[in-house]
């Protein structure tokens, strides 16, 4: 899937991933076993909870009608926070799907010990009307232990959601159009190579739920799936920011609205065991909302909403709230999502900037003045990072941070999070990548409007004009870039300590945001400025000391150190990600003979970095360490 790619429906994503060409190339088979009678309840939770680019069908409607869901997760089950509580998206329509949370008792409840008996799959197959589907004959040969629930190969997604729609999920009435689907999907791939398997036989487990889905058998058939709206506030955060990062927006905001109150009322009456308790927390949950806002702002400091509310003035007028922007980033559960929601925003306008933990800690606590005199800190260009230099994954890092911080943070975490690192740009491009950053984040915090937008608005089209200018500049002094940017976040520092010692914005001189008396000086060669003692260039902590490098005098990347001797076995295999299944798993792995565990990146993925903390694993493993290893990478596939 192309990255920054937006969709219009879910069926169109789901047909976007990689994962969805390699199964119906020749993984259906191997898919849809992976979710039988096998697994145990707790295994089959697990495995649905990874597999977040597969969509399942299950008896989620009134009267026995089938459903699809998708994207399972989990929230809760900690030591911090032991309840645990789950939530899919019901349904693929846009307009109407919505989360909720299943019982999960009988989603994942073991399969029957008594095998149902199914009809033969070429019976099945030679169907083509209704009457011929009823007329099916259990055989003596075949039967089925059907779980509650089937994965549905990606080739099928769109035609059982459309039938499903159009049938109001009739099992039988779906069950032939997915026979349908299957020979047509079949007679379009047949000569194709590149499909190995064909779907007539592949799909046989499938078929066979279907079957035993339309017969309606209450001892060891399919139970109807009981729901209610989903009311974690965690679940529903992350659900929304999914939606936002790979769905367009809708063209007609209030269409889509009253389109999507209409078809969750049935799904609600479905649920006759929770629907009064469904009403009760939708209420409950309109409350919540209703004072979301005032909730999170107040956990903001006094002064430091002062500050915010008159940089965002433009008048003499102090505004009573901040804007609607500024009131969802301060909303977000915690600074994993705000980390996230920084680094998109950046991301979907093109800037190659991203942003640390400490500074989105810091902003996201209110914090956007320097935490002393002298050393740039919050909203700052100079503790921006430039990406080229970064080999971080933000997604992760947000993660890793809320693991540390519902359980206990180590004091070089604690570091992480409060302290800030800077790593002054090489090049005119990467300050104006810089200015850009500040320029979206000024107008997500103080809007378009603000002095503070309109100055980093003003420096980027300045810096923009005068590139040449910059690049003189830059290769007379090796410290300029460094100053240029200081002085312009100490400018900014100095604006906002006015604004939170003032009582309305008449009581703040904007005089400090004149970006003119910078750029002046700069094209005619007289700017100065001293650099604080802080603000100094470090040497390179020597490969293997296990923490980030600093950048050296020239700001040198990381060596990359590349394995040109892989083992076969171990390479990551087609739709296997290395996230999911090797990241963060190094420590809990075996400890080899050279006296560091095996190292993943280099010997799963062919590369890794000189400092890596088990840099000595970064070999050919022969003997015991082979095998060693290669039993670790089988236990974490699962094999």
């Amino acid at each position: 899937m192309p990255l920054g790619m937006k969709f219009t429906s879910w069926v169109e994503y789901y047909d976007s991933l990689p994962t969805s060409s390699i199964v119906n190339k020749g993984k259906i088979e191997q898919m849809l076993n992976s979710f039988d009678h096998s697994l145990s309840s707790i295994d089959a939770k697990q495995a649905m909870t990874r597999n977040k680019d597969l969509v399942f069908l299950a008896k989620t409607g009134l009267d026995n009608t089938l459903g699809l869901f998708h994207r399972f997760d989990t929230s809760g089950g900690t030591v911090a926070d032991p309840d645990e509580s789950c939530a899919f998206i019901l349904g693929l329509n846009n307009n109407s799907a919505i989360l909720a949370t299943p019982d999960a008792n009988t989603l994942f409840r073991d399969p029957h010990t008594t095998a149902h008996k199914v009809a033969k799959r070429g019976d099945i197959m030679n169907c083509t009307t209704i009457d011929m589907v009823h007329a099916l004959k259990d055989s003596d040969t075949q039967t089925i232990r059907a779980r509650n629930f089937i994965p549905v190969p990606p080739f099928l997604i769109g035609p059982i959601s459309t039938s499903i729609d159009s049938n109001k999920g009739n099992p039988v009435a779906v069950f032939l159009d997915v026979i349908k689907a299957i020979k047509a999907f079949d007679d379009l791939n047949k000569e194709d190579a590149s499909f190995t398997e064909k779907a007539a036989t592949k799909c046989k487990l499938l078929l066979h739920w279907f079957y035993v889905a339309m017969n309606n058998e209450v001892e060891n058939g399919i139970a109807q799936l009981h729901f209610a709206p989903c009311t974690n506030e965690e679940l529903l955060a992350d659900s929304r920011q999914f939606k936002q990062a790979h769905f367009v927006s809708p063209q007609n905001p209030q269409a889509e609205v009253t389109q999507a109150l209409i078809n969750p009322l049935e799904k609600l009456a479905a649920s006759s065991q929770t629907t009064q308790e469904a009403l009760i927390r939708m209420t409950m949950l309109q409350e919540k909302v209703s004072s979301s806002s005032d909730k999170a702002l107040s956990k903001i400091p006094e002064c430091y909403m002062n500050m915010l509310l008159n940089a965002c003035s433009v008048g003499e007028a102090k505004p009573s709230s901040l804007g609607d922007e500024a009131v969802k980033f301060f909303s977000l559960p915690g600074v994993k999502h705000a980390l996230i929601h920084l680094n998109s925003l950046l991301e979907n306008k093109g800037i190659s900037i991203k942003i640390s933990h400490a500074v989105a800690n810091a902003l996201y606590c209110g914090a956007f003045k320097w935490s002393n005199l002298v050393t740039p800190s919050g909203l700052s260009a100079s503790v921006l990072e430039t990406e080229s230099f970064l080999r971080n994954d933000i997604l992760r890092d947000a993660m890793v941070l809320e693991a540390n911080t519902k359980f206990s943070i180590s004091e070089e975490y604690v570091e992480k999070l409060t302290s800030t690192s800077i790593q002054f740009p090489t090049t005119s491009e990467q300050v104006i990548d810089r200015f850009k950053a500040m320029q979206e984040l000024a107008t997500l915090f103080f809007q378009m409007e603000s002095f503070i937008a309109q100055f980093y608005i003003s420096l980027v089209n300045w810096a923009t004009r005068c590139k040449k200018t910059l690049d003189v500049r830059i290769s007379l002094d090796p410290t300029f870039i460094a100053k240029f940017l200081v002085a312009t976040d100490e400018r900014v520092n100095i604006y906002l300590d006015s604004c939170m010692k003032a009582e309305s914005p008449r009581d703040v001189s904007h005089r400090y945001l004149n970006h003119r008396s910078i750029c002046d000086d700069i094209e005619v060669n007289s700017f100065f400025y001293s650099l604080p003692s802080s603000v100094k260039l470090v040497s390179a902590t020597p490969p293997g000391a296990g923490t980030k490098r600093k950048a050296d005098d020239s700001l040198q990347q990381l060596d990359r150190v590349k394995n040109h001797n892989m083992v076969e076995a171990w390479k990551l295999r087609p739709g296997e990600n290395y996230d999911d299944v090797f990241q963060d798993k190094v420590s809990s792995g075996p400890l080899l003979s050279m006296g560091c565990y095996g190292c993943h990146k280099f010997h799963n993925k062919g590369f890794c970095y000189s400092d890596c903390r088990n840099a000595k694993s970064h070999c050919t493993l022969k003997g015991d360490d082979f095998n060693q290893f290669d039993k670790r990478i089988k236990v974490l596939r699962d094999e």
